[in-house]
């Protein structure tokens, strides 16, 4: 039998140092995304990875910013004795695997739909309007149908109804 096992310890925050090759970049955007994700769903996804010689990042360096935004001084994290080279490969490797994935934006869409009939907040599954929109154009492109970008007097954010998320407080529009 083959098992796949993690394990982690629990390390100041202040002590994990971002990697300073990382190709990564985190806008406030995202990081505002995690912030929410974090105090909605609590740190669950055990994404931080450091190399234990140098204290360096190399996975994690968006959780770790918005963990510390939301005044966390500690992480459950994974602790790996590798050689620089190896950390350096472990890091781009991590970066490059994520963009790989292959979304079916329809069966996306149907979840989305789902989660949104039962009263989900798109927060609280990292979508934003933008998020929601570009999802939009890119399944009606593919359906060869093109949206206009005329939003029809329904549309407009007058119309709509503000939103604010009880669990982390940011705004959106419904």
């Amino acid at each position: 039998m083959k098992q796949a096992h993690i394990s982690t310890v629990s390390k100041p925050i202040v002590k994990l140092i971002p990697h300073p090759q990382n190709a990564n970049t985190h806008d406030d955007r995202q990081i505002g995304k995690l912030r929410h994700l974090i105090k909605v769903h609590g740190y669950a996804k055990g994404s931080v990875v450091y190399q234990k010689s140098t204290g360096y990042l190399l996975a994690g360096h968006g959780v770790i910013e918005a963990l510390k935004k939301e005044g966390y001084t500690h992480v459950d994290a994974i602790e790996l004795d590798i050689d620089d080279d190896k950390a350096k490969a472990f890091m781009i490797a991590d970066n490059h695997v994520a963009t790989q994935s292959v979304i079916d934006d329809v069966a996306l869409q149907n979840l989305i739909n789902e989660l949104s009939d039962m009263n989900v907040p798109a927060l609280d599954f990292a979508f934003d309007d933008a998020d929601l929109q570009a999802l939009a154009d890119k399944i009606l492109a593919g359906a060869g149908q093109s949206y206009d970008g005329q939003m029809s007097p329904d549309d407009t954010d007058q119309n709509k109804q503000k939103v604010v998320c009880p669990k982390c407080n940011l705004e959106f529009f419904v």
